[in-house]
C-alpha cells in the first residue's frame, strides 16, 4: 500500500465474499514491513510494523504495534529488545500456548542492516521476551505457520543480513524448526539392553513378565532375522506371552533360563518358521525342558506371517508392512498389538501371494504401513511418511494420539526392536525408531514435544551402540514438561 518508504497509506480492507472492501475507519497503522496474525485467543488482528522516520539523520525504523477487532484500531507497546525498530519479521498464532508467537527480522539504523532472533509472545495484553535453546540463526521474511496436526508452530526459511564495513552479506536459509518450550520437570530413560540381542529380548521379558511363571506362553523366533519375529510380536501380546530370540541351530543357555523362569513346566513354546529357521535340535531342547513346542510354519515368510494370524483366531484387522526391509513393521507392531490385529508381509512393493489370499478370505480393515506395501496394497489405509523415522511417528500419530509413555529402539538395526514391540503395544505405547547416533530426526522430536504433557516414562531398547546416551538425552529434554 506503499509506493516508497515515505509513501505509506493507512487504508484497512476487508476480505468478503471474494471480494476486497476497504473499511471506512479514518486513519489507521501506519505500513511497512509489517507482520501480521489473527490472535485466535483474544479474537482480534494483531499488527507489528516499522515506520520509515525520515526526519532521522540518514533516515531510520522506528517500531509500531496494534490490534484489530473489526472496528477500531488499538496502539499497543512494541516487541524490541534491539537498537532501533524491526520489520520482516514473521508472526504466527500458536494455539497451544494460546498466545502469538513473532520471531526474527530486520534491524535498520541508518546504514546499518542486520537480521536478528528477537523472539516474543503476545498474551493479548503485553509483550513477553521468549528463551529458545537450541534456537533458529537470525533471519528475516522467514515463513511461519501452526501445524495443527501436530500441535506446534513450524518455521521455515528466510533470509540473514549482516552489514559488514559498507557491505551487505545476504544468505538464504533452508532450515525448518518446531517451537517446543521445556520447562524444569524430567523424565529419565530407562534403557533395556543385555549383551546380545538374545539377552536384550530377555530384559524385555523380565520387563513385561517380572514374576517366575507369569507368561502364559512364549513364543520364540530367530536372532538373525526379522520377519518371523515381526509378525509374531501380536501373537506374544496375544498369548500374554514373551517373544524371545534364539540361535537357529540351538537353544541358547540365556533364552532356555528365561523360558524356564517365565513359563510353568508343560507349558507351550510357539516356534517361528520352519526348520531353516529354527532346527529340530531346537525343537528337541523346549521337550527336554518339558514344555511344547508348537511349530507355526509356512512356505516362506509370507505364509508363515499368515499361520500366525491363523494361531490367533484370523484377524478382521491386518497391518500390511513390507517383508523385505525390517523398519515399517517394527513400527507397526505395537499398533496391530493395540488394534488385535495381525501383521503381513508385502514382497517389498509387491503383493505376496500368501498375504493376498488372506485378504480375500478374512480381513475387512488393513493398514498399508510404510511405502512399500502403500504400493503392493493401493486400497488399504496409508500410514507412511517420506522415511522410516516419518512412518514411524504416522503410525504413532494415528494409534497413539495420547500416550504415557513411549519406547524407543533403533531403526537401522532390527533385533532389539523385535522383543520390544509386543512389550510396547500391551503397555499401549507406540515404538518410535531413532538413529543409533546424532540428532533425532524432525518427525520423532515433533511427536516427543507435542505429547511432552502426557509421557510420564521412556524406555529404550538395546544398548549404547543401538541407541546412544546422547540420543536418550535429546529425547528427554524433548519431552521435558514445565
Amino acid at each position: 500500500l506503499s509506493s516508497g518508504p515515505g509513501d505509506m497509506t493507512t487504508q484497512t480492507w476487508t476480505w468478503r465474499d471474494g471480494t476486497w472492501l476497504q473499511l471506512a475507519l479514518g486513519e489507521g497503522p501506519p505500513q511497512s514491513g509489517c507482520s501480521m496474525a489473527y490472535d485466535g485467543a483474544h479474537q482480534n488482528l494483531l499488527l507489528v510494523t516499522a515506520i520509515w522516520d525520515a526526519g532521522e539523520i540518514n533516515g531510520q525504523f522506528e517500531g509500531d504495534a496494534w490490534t484489530f477487532d473489526g472496528t477500531t484500531w488499538v496502539q499497543r507497546e512494541t516487541p524490541n529488545n534491539v537498537t532501533g525498530a524491526v520489520d520482516f519479521s514473521t508472526m504466527t498464532y500458536d494455539a497451544a500456548y494460546g498466545q502469538v508467537m513473532t520471531f526474527g527480522g530486520r534491524v535498520y539504523t541508518n546504514t546499518v542492516v542486520n537480521s536478528v532472533t528477537n523472539p516474543w509472545s503476545w498474551n493479548g495484553s503485553a509483550w513477553q521476551p521468549v528463551t529458545l535453546s537450541p534456537a533458529p540463526g537470525p533471519r528475516e521474511l522467514a515463513a511461519s505457520a501452526y501445524d495443527a496436526a501436530t500441535g506446534q508452530l513450524v518455521l521455515f526459511g528466510g533470509a540473514s543480513e549482516t552489514t559488514i564495513g559498507t557491505t551487505i552479506d545476504a544468505k538464504a536459509l533452508g532450515d525448518t524448526w518446531v517451537l517446543s518450550t521445556h520447562g524444569s520437570s524430567s523424565v529419565t530413560p530407562v534403557r533395556l539392553s543385555g549383551a546380545d540381542r538374545q539377552s536384550t529380548a530377555v530384559a524385555a521379558s523380565a520387563s513385561a513378565f517380572a514374576g517366575t511363571d507369569g507368561a502364559s506362553a512364549v513364543v520364540l523366533a530367530r536372532a538373525n532375522d526379522f520377519a518371523d519375529a515381526l509378525a509374531g510380536g501380536p501373537l506374544a501380546a496375544a498369548k500374554s506371552a514373551p517373544l524371545l530370540l534364539t540361535s537357529s541351530g540351538s537353544l541358547d543357555v540365556v533364552t532356555s533360563a528365561e523360558i524356564q523362569r517365565v513359563l510353568p513346566k508343560g507349558g507351550t513354546v510357539y516356534l517361528l518358521g520352519g526348520t531353516a529357521a529354527l532346527s529340530d535340535a531346537v525343537a528337541n531342547a523346549i521337550t527336554a525342558m518339558g514344555d511344547v513346542p508348537t511349530r507355526v510354519a509356512g512356505a516362506d515368510r509370507y505364509a508363515t506371517a499368515v499361520a500366525i494370524a491363523g494361531v490367533m483366531g484370523n484377524p478382521t484387522t491386518v497391518f500390511e508392512a513390507s517383508g523385505t526391509d525390517f523398519p515399517d513393521a517394527l513400527s507397526a507392531v505395537p499398533a496391530a498389538v493395540a488394534s488385535r490385529g495381525a501383521i503381513l508381509l508385502t514382497n517389498g512393493v509387491a503383493q505376496s501371494a500368501a498375504t493376498s489370499a488372506y485378504l480375500t478370505a478374512h480381513a475387512a480393515t488393513r493398514y498399508a504401513v510404510g511405502g512399500p506395501a502403500a504400493s503392493a496394497d493401493p486400497s488399504a489405509v496409508v500410514i507412511a511418511g517420506p522415511d522410516r523415522y516419518a512412518t514411524s511417528d504416522a503410525v504413532a500419530l494415528a494409534f497413539f494420539p495420547t500416550t504415557a509413555g513411549i519406547s524407543v529402539a533403533s531403526g537401522v538395526n532390527f533385533p532389539d526392536a523385535l522383543a520390544a514391540g509386543p512389550v510396547a503395544g500391551s503397555a499401549n505405547q507406540p515404538m518410535l525408531l531413532v538413529p543409533a547416533t546424532g540428532a533425532l530426526p524432525e518427525p520423532i522430536t515433533s511427536y516427543l514435544t507435542t505429547h511432552a504433557g502426557g509421557i510420564a516414562s521412556v524406555r529404550a531398547f538395546g544398548g549404547t551402540s543401538a541407541v546412544a546416551e546422547s540420543v536418550l538425552s535429546e529425547i528427554a529434554l524433548s519431552v521435558a514438561t514445565s
